[in-house]
């Protein structure tokens, strides 16, 4: 609500009753015009046991775990029904693994600057994994270092 005023709603029911028939039924308006439909389901059995619902994508079919409405969309789709990127497909190679690199100090409990010392070992973490994050930090550094360098000419 904004100011008393209504702005937007959106409901769903669903019927999981069947796996092979189910589906997902939403309805709500966009840009004052109502929009209802079904999205079907479908599932898969993991290794682990249970069902694992998933959606089919109304635009193009496919099997996905989420469904997105982004601002030019009416509907909700899959990414690939409307070309959506993941923020790391827009970064130049440089702050792809200048991102890594700071990821993985951070997941470690240090600083992202990657000119501090790399953190220590967290408790209970196996040391062969921290080598590994660690080697994977420092080629991801190392790589946006060298990708700074073409860039600027230096």
């Amino acid at each position: 609500m904004s100011d008393g005023e209504k702005v937007a709603s959106i409901g769903y029911e669903a019927n999981l009753i069947t796996p092979d028939t189910a589906w997902m039924r939403l309805h709500y308006s966009h840009k004052g015009k109502p929009i209802d439909y079904r999205v079907h389901l479908t599932t898969t059995r993991p290794n682990y046991g249970g069902l694992r619902w998933w959606f089919l994508c109304p635009s193009n079919g496919t099997r996905v775990a989420k469904l997105y409405a982004p601002p030019n969309g009416d509907i909700f789709a899959s990414r690939k029904a409307y070309n959506l990127a993941y923020q790391s497909q827009h970064e130049t190679p440089m702050y792809r693994h200048l991102t890594t690199a700071q990821d993985i100090r951070q997941r470690l409990g240090g600083s992202t600057y990657t000119g501090d010392p790399f953190p220590a070992k967290p408790k209970g973490m196996h040391w062969k994994t921290y080598r590994k994050l660690k080697d994977k930090s420092e080629r991801a550094a190392q790589r946006s270092n060298l990708a700074a360098a073409a860039y600027f000419g230096w």
